[in-house]
Parts: C-alpha cells; sequence; structure tokens
C-alpha cells in the first residue's frame, strides 16, 4: 500500500513559528520516510518558508560616549566562544577609508558615524536569531586569572545604531557599556519570511540589544499562569549566567550588569536559587549576603581536583608516567588537590556546594600514551591488577596460569587482537576482570576526595547535633559533596565506568545528564533515577541531575527525580543563547515548560522535599554488567546487543503497567538479602557466577524469576551458567538466531526494524508465536530467537509456529523461573517504531503482558492510572507525615511532518495529555481530601478495599497530587 499523507499548506509558517506555538521538531533522515511507503501515514505537511537577508539592510554606529574619550575603531564579531563555529571579525568603516585599510584608520570620535555595513556581508548563513557583538575602546586585561577579571579598560560607553532599509531608517537606538565597550545586537531575521519586510513592526519590535531581548524574555516569563506560584526553597536549583564581563574579550557579550540582573528575572521564574560559575559581581553579592543574595545561595556548583595524573603530551620532556594510576607522584598529587578542592568547597557562599571533578567522566587511563591499553603495558598496573585480583580472593589456577606472574590485564582494546578471551576460559576471566579494573583504578582516584568531603559534612552535622555548637564554623560551613558528571550512558550504549561499583569508590553524589531526543524513550530517564535511588542510601550519596530543557520533558524529568530522592537540579544551560550555544533560553516552549515545572515543584516542595517511595518495590531488574562487558568483549555480536536494548524495554513493559521496581546490580544480587522481592527481571545474557547463586537459593526459597533474549546463559568467564541451569528447567542453551542487527541506542532517534541494511536473514515462518497462557494473539518477533528445549517437568506457555518452545515455566524448589525465547522488550517497543508514533496506541498492551503478567501476578501496583503511560509515585514525608502522589505523563506522538524550503521533511511531535484519568491510589485510605498542584483545587475521589481512586479531567506534562 503506498502512503496515504493529507497535506496543508500553510505559506508563512516557519520552523520557530512551528516550536513556538507548542511543538517538538524531530529530524528524520531523508531515508527514514522513504522505509514507510509500505503503510499509511495519515498525518499533515505542513510547508515553512525561508527567511531572507535583504541586500539593502545596512547598520551604522557611532559612540555617544566613553571614558577616557579618544578615537576608537568600532569593531564586529560573531559566531565561536561558545556559539559554534568560527569567529568572524570585522570592523565598522570609517567614511572614506579603504575597505583594506587596518582597524586603527578606521577610528572614530566620539558623535561621527561609521559608513553603512550592509547586514548581508556579514555571513553567508544567518541563524534564525543573529548575535552581532560590538566593540570599542580599551579592552584592558586581566588582572585576576582566577576569576578573569580585567583592568584598564575603557568605561562608561554607549553606542548608537542605525538600521536602514534602503534610505529609509527603519530603527535606531542606544546601547550601554558601564564597564567597558561592549554590546551585543539581537537581529530577529526569522521574521523575515514571506511578505514581512525590515520595516515591519514584527521585525522592528525585536530589533534590539540584549538588553532589551532579556527584558521581553523576563516579562514573557512573569506573564505565565503560574508566574506567582511559590518556588523551591528547599531544593537547590542551580544554573548558569554567563555573557557579561568588563572591557571586552573572548566570550564577553556585555558590559552592562543589567542585562544579568534582568536575565536573573527569568532565572527565578525558573525556580533557580543558585549559580555554577556566576559573574564576579553576582559572587561578590553571594559573599555580602545581603537579602537581595539569600534567594540565590541555597545551592552552588564549583570546581573540585579533577585526575591527580598528568596527560600525555609527546615530545621531548614527556612523562612517561602519565595517565598512570599508580604513578609515583599520584599519592602526592591527590593530598594536594584534596586540600585545595576542600578549601575551595568551604569558602563558597552557598548553603549546599556540588564540587565537580570531571565532566562527563571517562577512565583514567586514557590520559596516557597507550589510552586504556596502558593498563596490559604498565608494570605498575600490572602489580596493581594482581593485588586486587587477590584481594578478591582469586588464584592464579582462576586464570589457568601456575603463578601470579602469568596474571596481568589485557589488551581488549586492540582491534587487530585474535582475542585469545573467546577461545580459553583463563584468559576469558581475565579479559573480563581487566574492564573490571579500568572501572575500579578510576573511581580509586576519588576516594580520598569523597573521604575528606563526607568528614567536613560529619564535622557540621555534630556542630549542628544536640550538644554541638551552632555558632561554630564548622556549623556555618556548606554541606559540600563531590560528583563526577555522568552521561546516561546507562540507557544509552554503556561505559566503560559502570552506575554501581564505581560509587562504592568514589564521589559524596550521584549526579547524571539527560541528553537523549527522543520523546519514546524519554520515560528511561525513571530507569537511571531509580538506579540512583538504590545507589545512594547504600553508598551514602547525594542526588542530582542536570536536566536539559530543550533535549525535552522538563517536566516528567523534574517529577521522575524527585520522586527517586534528587535534591539538586540544574537547568542544563540557560545560557543565555547569545553566549552559549547549546541552551534553552533561546526556545519559548522550553522555558515555559522549565518555568512550569519549578512552580510545580515549589507547590509541593513541603510534600516531596526528604520523601521516600512510601510502599518498597517487590520488583527487581537486573540489567547485568557483565552482560555489557561480553557484548563488547564479542565485538558487539547481535545477539548480545539485543539484549542490551531487550532490558531498557523490559523496564518500559513494567513502568508502563505501573509495577515500581528496584534495579540492582549484580552486587546486590549475591550479597543482599533477596527476599524482599516476589520477583526478579534479569535481562542479559551474561552474569557473574556470584550472582547466578544467590538467585538460584532465591528461586529454591520461594521467589520468582524471569529471563528473555537469551537471558542467564553464560558467566562471567563466558563459560554456559552451570549454578541456574538445574532451576532454568532446559536441557541447554543454544545461540539465538538472529534476522535482525539492532542499533544500541544513542542520543538521537530509534530506527525502525526495517532497515535493510540491519537485516541479517528473513524471518522464517515457524517463527510466529501463537497464542497461550501467556500471550494474548499471535505475533511474528522480528529481531530473533531462542529455541527453547525444557526439560520434561517445564511447562511450555507458548509456542513458535513450527512447534518449538516460546516461553516456559519450571518449578525450582518452592519457587518458579520463567524462561522467554525471544526478545519480548524489543518486540513491544516494534510498533512504536514508526514515522508517525502515537506511543498511546502504538504500544500493545498484549504484548506488554508477556513481560508483566508475571510480576502481576504475584504484586499490583501501588499508583495505577488508567492510561499506561501516565507513571505514578506515591511517597510519605516522615518529617511532617504529609503524602503526595507524582503524575509524569510520558505521552507523545507525531502530529505533522514540516517540509522547510529545501524541501527536507522532519516529524513535528507534540505531547499528548492524558483526558479523563481514573488514578487508583493503594494503601491510601482514611484520606480526606487530595489536592492537584497544578490545577490548585481539591479533587473528587472514592474509596475502595485499602485504596481510593481519584478522578483527574486532564493531566497535560505532569502534576502532585497531595493527600490530606
Amino acid at each position: 500500500m503506498r502512503a496515504r499523507v493529507h497535506t496543508s499548506t500553510h505559506p508563512r509558517i516557519h520552523a520557530r513559528r512551528l516550536a513556538g506555538a507548542g511543538v517538538l521538531l524531530l529530524l528524520s533522515a531523508m531515508c527514514g520516510f522513504a522505509q514507510q511507503d509500505t503503510e499509511q501515514i495519515d498525518v499533515p505537511i505542513l510547508r515553512s518558508a525561508a527567511f531572507q537577508v535583504p541586500d539593502n539592510l545596512t547598520l551604522r554606529v557611532r559612540l555617544k560616549s566613553i571614558t577616557p574619550e579618544e578615537p576608537t575603531p568600532i569593531e564586529w564579531r560573531h559566531g565561536g566562544e561558545g556559539q559554534g563555529g568560527q569567529v568572524i571579525r570585522g570592523v565598522f568603516a570609517k567614511t572614506g577609508v579603504p575597505a583594506d585599510a587596518r582597524p586603527e584608520a578606521n577610528a572614530l570620535p566620539v558623535g561621527q558615524w561609521s559608513a553603512p555595513l550592509p547586514i548581508a556581508s556579514l555571513a553567508k548563513r544567518f541563524p534564525e536569531r543573529f548575535f552581532l557583538t560590538i566593540t570599542a575602546g580599551n579592552p584592558g586585561k586581566t588582572v585576576d586569572r582566577t576569576t578573569g577579571r580585567r583592568g584598564g579598560h575603557s568605561t562608561n560607553v554607549t553606542f548608537e545604531f542605525e538600521f536602514r532599509s534602503g534610505d529609509d531608517m527603519i530603527k535606531t537606538f542606544t546601547s550601554q557599556g558601564p564597564d567597558g565597550g561592549t554590546t551585543t545586537l539581537v537581529i530577529p531575521f526569522y521574521r523575515l519570511t514571506e511578505g514581512v519586510g525590515p520595516d515591519s513592526p514584527e521585525f522592528t519590535e525585536e530589533l534590539t540589544d540584549v538588553l532589551g531581548y532579556a527584558q521581553r524574555r523576563a516579562e514573557a516569563l512573569e506573564r505565565l499562569p503560574w508566574a506567582n506560584w511559590l518556588l523551591p526553597r528547599k531544593y537547590a536549583i542551580i544554573n548558569n549566567i554567563g555573557g557579561y564581563g568588563t572591557g571586552f574579550g573572548y566570550g564577553i557579550r556585555t558590559t552592562n550588569r543589567e542585562v544579568t540582573l534582568t536575565e536573573m528575572r527569568s532565572l527565578r521564574q525558573l525556580g533557580t536559587n543558585g549559580f555554577r560559575d556566576p559573574p564576579d559581581f553576582v559572587m561578590n553579592m553571594l559573599r555580602e549576603n545581603n537579602p537581595e543574595a539569600k534567594q540565590w545561595n541555597r545551592g552552588m556548583i564549583g570546581h573540585a581536583m579533577g585526575f591527580p595524573v598528568e596527560r600525555y603530551r609527546a615530545g621531548p620532556n614527556e612523562n612517561p608516567q602519565a595517565g598512570c594510576p599508580f604513578g609515583d607522584n599520584v599519592a602526592a598529587e591527590t593530598r594536594r588537590l584534596v586540600k585545595e578542592s576542600l578549601e575551595n568547597a568551604l569558602s563558597l557562599p552557598a548553603e549546599e556546594v556540588w564540587g565537580l571533578t570531571v565532566d562527563e567522566i571517562g577512565a583514567v587511563v586514557d590520559a596516557s600514551r597507550e589510552k586504556k591499553a596502558h593498563l596490559s603495558v604498565c608494570p605498575r598496573c600490572v602489580r596493581g591488577f594482581q593485588e586486587w585480583l587477590k584481594g578478591k580472593g582469586h588464584k592464579p589456577a582462576d586464570f589457568g596460569a601456575s603463578d601470579w606472574s602469568g596474571v596481568r590485564p589485557l589488551n581488549v582494546w586492540d582491534p587487530n587482537s585474535n582475542k585469545p578471551w573467546l577461545r580459553e576460559r583463563g584468559p576469558a576471566l581475565a579479559a573480563y576482570y581487566t574492564l573490571d579494573f579500568n572501572n575500579h583504578v578510576t573511581a580509586m582516584m576519588f576516594t580520598s576526595l569523597k573521604d575528606a568531603f563526607a568528614q567536613a559534612n560529619e564535622a557540621k552535622r555534630a556542630a549542628l547535633a544536640p550538644g554541638g555548637d551552632p555558632a561554630s564554623p564548622q556549623a556555618r560551613q556548606p554541606w559540600i559533596y563531590s560528583y563526577a558528571l555522568r552521561g546516561n550512558t546507562f540507557l544509552m550504549k554503556g561505559h566503560s565506568l559502570d552506575f554501581f561499583d564505581f560509587y562504592r569508590l568514589a564521589d559524596n553524589a550521584i549526579v547524571y545528564e539527560t541528553s537523549n531526543r527522543e520523546p519514546r524513550v524519554w520515560g528511561w530517564d525513571s530507569y537511571l533515577c531509580d538506579v540512583q535511588r538504590l545507589v545512594a542510601p547504600r553508598m551514602r550519596l547525594a542526588q542530582g541531575i542536570y536536566i536539559k530543557p530543550h533535549r525535552g520533558a522538563p517536566v516528567q524529568r523534574m517529577l521522575s527525580a524527585v520522586s527517586r530522592g534528587d535534591t539538586m537540579l540544574y537547568w542544563y544551560t540557560y545560557g543565555p543563547d547569545y553566549n552559549k550555544g547549546d541552551s534553552f533560553s533561546q526556545d519559548a516552549e522550553a522555558l515555559q515548560l522549565t518555568s512550569k515545572a519549578a512552580h510545580l515543584l515549589g507547590a509541593a516542595e513541603d510534600a516531596l522535599y526528604g520523601s521516600r517511595w512510601a510502599v518498597p518495590a517487590e520488583v527487581a531488574v537486573v540489567k547485568p554488567e557483565t552482560t555489557q562487558r561480553w557484548m563488547n568483549l564479542n565485538g558487539d555480536p547481535p545477539a548480545l546487543m539485543a539484549a542490551w536494548e531487550n532490558a531498557k524495554w523490559v523496564y518500559s513493559a513494567l513502568q508502563h503497567a505501573h509495577v515500581p521496581v528496584d534495579p540492582i546490580d549484580e552486587v546486590m544480587v549475591a550479597e543482599e538479602d533477596l527476599s524482599r522481592y516476589k520477583i526478579i527481571y534479569v535481562s542479559g545474557s551474561h552474569i557473574t557466577a556470584k550472582a547466578a547463586q544467590a538467585l538460584a537459593k532465591y528461586v529454591r526459597d520461594g521467589g520468582t524469576l524471569y529471563t528473555s533474549g537469551w537471558g542467564l546463559a553464560r558467566d562471567e568467564a563466558n563459560q554456559p551458567l552451570t549454578a541456574l541451569a538445574p532451576a532454568l528447567g532446559l536441557q541447554d542453551r543454544v545461540e539465538p538466531q538472529m534476522w535482525y542487527r539492532v542499533s544500541l541506542y544513542g542520543a538521537g532517534n530509534i530506527e525502525s526494524y526495517d532497515e535493510r541494511g540491519n537485516q541479517l536473514a528473513p524471518v522464517p515462518p515457524g517463527a510466529r508465536i501463537t497464542a497461550g497462557d501467556m500471550i494474548q494473539g499471535s505475533f511474528t518477533p522480528v529481531v530473533g530467537r531462542e529455541v527453547l528445549r525444557p526439560e520434561d517437568d517445564a511447562e511450555v506457555l507458548a509456542r513458535f509456529a513450527d512447534g518449538a518452545a516460546a516461553m516456559t515455566r519450571h518449578s525450582f524448589g518452592k519457587g518458579q523461573v520463567y524462561v522467554v525465547g525471544f526478545f519480548p522488550g524489543i518486540e513491544y517497543s516494534a510498533a512504536v517504531r514508526r514515522l508517525d508514533f502515537n506511543m498511546r496506541r502504538d504500544f500493545d498492551a498484549a504484548r506488554r503482558l508477556t513481560i508483566t503478567e508475571p510480576a502481576l501476578k504475584l504484586t499490583r501496583p501501588v499508583v495505577d492510572a488508567s492510561d499506561p503511560l501516565v507513571e505514578g509515585v506515591l511517597l510519605s514525608n516522615a518529617a511532617n507525615d504529609m503524602r503526595a502522589v507524582t503524575l509524569a505523563n510520558w505521552a507523545y506522538g507525531v502530529t505533522a511532518i514540516k517540509e522547510d524550503a529545501s524541501r527536507r521533511r522532519s516529524a513535528i511531535v507534540k505531547h499528548l495529555p492524558a483526558e479523563n484519568l481514573q488514578i487508583k491510589i493503594r494503601t491510601a485510605k482514611g484520606t480526606k481530601e487530595v489536592v492537584s498542584c497544578m490545577l490548585q483545587r481539591a479533587l473528587k475521589f472514592t474509596e475502595s478495599d485499602d485504596s481510593i481512586i481519584v478522578e483527574l479531567s486532564r493531566l497535560d506534562e505532569g502534576d502532585v497530587l497531595l493527600l490530606k
């Protein structure tokens, strides 16, 4: 069937106007549209017009004042310096001076206009908003390298600008530079579409300097319906505010403090109560601790030590120990850096200081000459590896060696290796532990810092406790937390540093950033926030998150984070946009949603801050690190890549069934009491032998285990997982038949499963799954299958069309094990992987039950909304006996296709509100009133057994219900 497309032409709609109308634009490759030629696409095409920069649009400038007064060239620049691309520079010419003259020849005295400058000549391509920075006078020089403060620069600079369209003057205005000769103009080229010229009010009203631009932004935020609600006081909401400086130089876009103060009005509407790297005059205000400072000193992100190793630099003075975690100078350098970091953190004017060590941290040995291969060639690292293994109780024989001299890290990163670890058990175990060791040596670089910060916090805690001295320096010092910023790699392709073991040695806080742009997986942030919730109390960590509003779902991501114990949120990053390219201050929709998130948090803060889950999870999920390591060691084979991706969608299915889960790692499985869980989902092919033994005991004692996608087949030495074999109830394990190579998710769009380049083989007709006890209806899997060979005492719950077992259940001791012979999480996601996706329509309930039915037989949701894509969490606050339910609506769908002037197409994705919701809340009997923080009113509810059922007429992105 050929695609059927409804078209709707809107000649004056362009990309920016679509975004301002409350939509999110997702760019898709053109081939993504071609692949849809066999299915109906029932959405309109919206055609947008390109803007034009007229050749006769000119700008001239003069100085009205400058101190000291003297003739000066007036120069312009744009691009680079944090905005992307290269810096383009030029000078406003003096009338009669040749174009190729030196800048000094164009020096203009106060009051003299420059020659008109054709704006179209400044660049080959223009952005929608063009920021043009203008400088004049003496730039000064840096007098304080720590703060970047400059001295000796011109002051009291006033520029006057005149814009003309041909001979017609369309606007003139002045711009102030009290602290130096720098200002920046904002030229709204996106307004110049069909029929709109530079003399139009649409264009001239927005043609201004950055002060006017900042004022418009602040006024828009202050007009929002919730602008006068309470803002957070307990949560630390961090942001940055760049662009201000003195004189002129790199990254300075304005020398007018009023610009920064006006931007701070916008930041307050975003809930901001703390800064990262604020300008000097703002830092001085905070140090003075005046009344104005009180609303800005809740938290601060500062700088802590990085790796205590030198980075390798080639040359005659190169250091062969550079990047080595066991280098001769590491201990002394660590002591110096810890002392320096501690002093710096304690000196900052904030209630809490979050000390960033390494941004998007990687392995310490990446600083060495050999990169990660350093571990295999460095004698110090070899000795460290051997001692570390001894501490784990290993012996040389475990690695096929007669003594420790035969045990060493392997260069598993060598693309030309013959990979002996794929053939023999000894090298296999050494390869596995090489990857583990890489994580260990990186984390141990920060153990001393972690301990020092923890000791400082303990001293503050003791001073504030009964019998302490509340007037002491310890009582007045800030709480301090060190952290390495983590990407959300747990949700993507994985990382050499894991999200569990790393924190057993490093950091006082677990902090990651939201990065992906794909609405269909934004709900995965609850997965990683659940990891934070489990890791933090065990390792005594604070929790924080960087939320990128321009990457989507700031309301839902905020709710997900605070529902799981995060107390620091960094809206990453405001910018402003004239100072930093990857920012959200220019995005009207992102600003509005971030403001909504902040005010919703303020309205619910007393109930949420310090709260915990009211009902502990009775279900655990395990995505074994061992699976990722063997996926990497095997060169990313299709079966293991599918297993890695399958785990994430298994979480999604449980999330959509409103089943609360605890993500636990293999160490927790091996060492903790698992009896609190009624069922454990293990999604991964490889798991450690110790974890497998613990799972066997768990099942024998009455637990239920669920695995899929060739799950629980191998151990950490890539050997058959014998410890669990009796529990699984299978005669043997055969490697899966794979028909499609699943891509590991990055940060962009998820793939469809009809890309021909990734097809490995045709799906055989016999692979169709027929209905059974656990499967409603029939469907054909698209990725692969494992043909199960069950023991006689195992129950077959579903079969493939060729008669082979597709799903089994086996009793073992007092418990049972479900084994699924395909990738049910991936298959659950298959239908939503289409161009015109609608998450509410495409996630199929029948396929979801293949995953969730075993859990739902043993437990039930705590918060059960009538819409699967509405996630609810019931929270209880021991400090004030308040209870609340957070509701996050993760539903999005494609509503139209946008086609620009060059006929490039992209999907227009909008949030899908939930209408007429019913929310069943368990263990909430006795509630007298339910209040919606977003609607600011009480809701109707009824009682049923041990629950209440709340009626909510509409849920946009999120809400918090207060149970009174």
